[in-house]
């Protein structure tokens, strides 16, 4: 398999820690591949079949800034927008300032949102809203957290979130 060979030459060369990937054939069988290390810091951790991986920093190039820019195209937003704009149906953002931010600040990074939180853990619902009100604090000053997190680089195994 030439991807085995370009990952596993890939980590022997220390372009990337580790890697973990997942192979579906046509006749249906499955195989799970998983070379290198989860972290290099504090100290190694070897990367094993049970740790999980927040895709979170994926999705954007991915696919939401595919479909914002086809949007853009069509004139149906611009990245000025606010965000309160798109998403009036987002109550919790009534009284919140993240709804002035504008699509390009959120693409870009810059609307002040803490680098990471795992957000699809908090429920659905009325639990979402609750979590969502109590926890998101004034922008630029993100929540210290309470316990060790990881971020989509890392993975879950032992941070004290995840499945």
């Amino acid at each position: 398999m030439r991807v085995m060979g370009f990952l596993e030459e890939a980590v022997a060369r220390g372009l990337v820690p580790g890697a973990a990937f997942g192979v579906v054939f046509a006749d249906g069988r499955r195989e799970a591949f998983h070379l290198g290390l989860a972290q290099r810091e504090p100290h190694p951790v070897p990367l094993e079949a049970d740790f999980y991986f927040d895709l979170a920093s994926l999705t954007k190039p991915l696919f939401t800034l595919k479909e914002i820019l086809k949007a853009v195209e069509e004139g149906l937003l611009d990245l000025d927008d606010p965000l309160g704009q798109h998403l009036p149906e987002l109550l919790w953002l009534k009284d919140h300032p993240l709804k002035a931010k504008t699509v390009r600040e959120l693409l870009a990074h810059t609307s002040g949102l803490p680098a990471w939180e795992a957000v699809y853990t908090w429920g659905f619902g009325e639990a979402l809203k609750a979590r969502s009100s109590s926890t998101l604090g004034p922008l630029g000053n993100p929540p210290i957290p309470t316990s060790a997190t990881c971020s989509s680089a890392s993975f879950w195994k032992g941070c004290g979130a995840g499945p």
